[in-house]
């Protein structure tokens, strides 16, 4: 039989956001919105290019978090192993390419010998190595068993909702169809909020208190509770400048 999933613009479009939104929603950043009538996903980076200068003061956690940021800008790329950017992307998301650019910028203006807040020294990747990184990551995501077909299912519910905001994401990424592309740890491992006192201001009361309820861990798909009554967060960042980790054990 010929399937009929995706005759429609419409579920293209949906496919590619749910591509962004996804990729970013199973590394722990925020999904603000959803909107395939315009075409865009609204995710709440750890940093702007313009803050990439503050945030490698702390090389080692803004490569692993720039790396997580090129990989939602170019995760329906680097899910279909297509060149990025390319002619396709060039003309086609045009506003996805020059965010990534601008990341690019901004990286290429810091010194190659950066000094993190211990005033260690660090050489700063090759720009190529950490988009090389960003690639091996969705492609190692998506390549996970049932990811294809649970992409397609969120892009056909993103589809007939046209537009969701941050409370319908996350019912749709706490539902069934979306359990595949949600992080999937051993059996028998739990999830960690580790915070780093060692940052130039020590631990902040909220992120103290967040690591505190949570000292047991959680479980996959579960969000860590904040100490409102009700209230989780899918991981760091919980603010501007955050940065605390998840651990897996």
């Amino acid at each position: 039989m010929r399937s009929t999933t995706r005759q429609t613009p419409r579920f293209d479009i949906a496919l590619h956001e749910a591509l962004h939104a996804a990729f970013g929603a199973s590394h722990g950043l925020e999904v603000a919105a959803v909107d395939v009538m315009h075409g865009y996903s609204d995710l709440t980076f750890p940093f702007a290019p313009g803050g990439v200068r503050t945030a490698f003061r702390d090389p080692e956690w803004a490569s692993g978090q720039l790396v997580v940021i090129l990989g939602v800008l170019a995760a329906p790329a680097f899910a279909e192993q297509k060149a990025w950017p390319g002619r396709y992307y060039n003309r086609h998301v045009w506003a996805d390419v020059q965010q990534y650019e601008a990341y690019q910028s901004a990286y290429a203006a810091l010194p190659t010998r950066l000094v993190d807040y211990n005033r260690v020294l660090h050489t700063k990747s090759p720009w190529e190595a950490l988009g090389a990184a960003a690639r091996a990551a969705v492609a190692s995501w998506y390549q996970r068993p049932l990811v294809p077909p649970a992409l397609l299912a969120l892009a056909g519910a993103l589809a007939a909702a046209g537009h969701v905001d941050s409370a319908a994401w996350a019912a749709l990424w706490r539902s069934p169809l979306a359990r595949p592309l949600r992080f999937r740890a051993a059996v028998g491992q739990r999830r960690y909020w580790i915070t780093h006192p060692d940052s130039p201001n020590g631990t902040c009361e909220q992120c103290a208190a967040i690591a505190a309820e949570n000292v047991d861990g959680v479980g996959e798909g579960e969000g860590f509770a904040t100490g409102i009554p009700g209230d989780t967060i899918a991981g760091p960042p919980a603010h501007l400048h955050c940065r605390c980790t998840v651990e897996t054990r």
